[in-house]
């Protein structure tokens, strides 16, 4: 999965238009960002990156860029 994959399975998740995330965008400004869409996201990392994370990592992001700090070393170019 790149980048790209990555970031429109994040906007799936969260309901929101594909393009709408960047890597500033705020988790809290989006609607849908709650505790549902955090073990979804738990579950994209665990199945496409074999990857467990805590849920209280993935709580205290504030922005997608911390999102993708946790997996960036995952992501194909």
């Amino acid at each position: 999965m790149n980048l790209q994959e990555f970031t429109k399975a994040f906007e799936e998740i969260v309901m929101v238009e594909e393009g709408t995330v960047q890597l500033t965008t705020e988790l809290s400004s989006l609607d849908d960002w709650d505790s549902l869409s955090r073990a979804s996201l738990l579950s994209v990392f665990e199945e496409s990156f074999q990857l467990k994370v805590e849920e209280s990592i993935v709580r205290n992001a504030a922005t997608f860029q911390d999102i993708i700090d946790i997996v960036k070393d995952k992501l194909e170019s």
